[in-house]
């Protein structure tokens, strides 16, 4: 039986290192997750990559909002994308669409040109793609590696339907990677389901802000990796 692939997001080198701990296999470095990630800075790309022993997929997302860029944005996404490769980074993670809720190939392939060799995920800008059946085949033929999706639904649990029909598609050509609102209680029905072989989890967990932090300046909210609820995961996975 293949083992079954964890992926777990970090926003820093303490989250990195207790993703690592509780059992990840593999890192998606990106920051601000209430945006639904951009990419870090420099100095956590590179220290992180530094700090653990498992491969780092570098979010390559400028700023949040849509996922249609300008071509200065598509310039330093490009840059971004060789500061991760001079870096040693395993992978990068990003996803370019028209305003017509296309993929923007123009600007896929030649993100794709830059990155290669290192893998390439799709990220969840395929979850607002029209026709996702059909734009499995064209990531296929773009290069992609994997694609992240929750099935077009606000968690992968409520996609998974959608996840399997476009896991089916895909066959061994293309790794679909189901994330969001994945955890310990609906993980293994969700695997049982769509087939997949890797699963995207935030493991995460709140934390108090020191006394001094003024939540009526800054919000408050703290998130950091929970290496037990990854460990929790990772058992579950496990599992025959």
């Amino acid at each position: 039986m293949k083992k079954m692939i964890l992926e777990v997001i970090a926003g820093s080198i303490e989250d990195a290192r207790s993703a690592m701990e509780g059992g990840a296999d593999r890192i998606e470095l990106c920051v601000a997750l209430n945006e639904g990630g951009i990419t870090p800075s420099p100095g956590v790309i590179e220290e992180v990559i530094k700090a653990v022993n498992i491969p780092v997929f570098v979010m390559i997302r400028p700023r949040g909002g849509s996922f249609t860029y300008t071509e200065a944005e598509i310039r330093v996404m490009e840059r971004d994308i060789q500061f991760v490769k001079d870096c040693g980074g395993a992978g990068v993670v990003f996803g370019v669409v028209t305003d017509e809720g296309e993929i923007d190939i123009e600007y896929t392939k030649r993100l794709i040109a830059l990155a290669k060799p290192l893998q390439i995920t799709f990220h969840r800008a395929f979850d607002v793609l029209k026709n996702q059946e059909e734009k499995i085949n064209r990531l296929i033929d773009l290069g992609v590696d994997r694609v992240l999706t929750s099935g077009g639904e606000s968690t992968a649990f409520e996609g998974m339907k959608q996840i399997k029909r476009i896991a089916d598609i895909a066959g061994k050509s293309l790794i679909v990677l189901p994330g969001a609102g994945i955890n310990v209680k609906n993980v293994k029905e969700l695997i049982n389901y769509t087939g997949v072989n890797e699963v995207h989890i935030s493991g995460k967990k709140t934390v108090s802000p020191p006394e001094y932090f003024s939540s009526r300046m800054f919000n408050s909210e703290d998130y950091v990796t929970d290496k037990e609820i990854v460990r929790e995961v990772r058992k579950i996975l496990d599992q025959d």
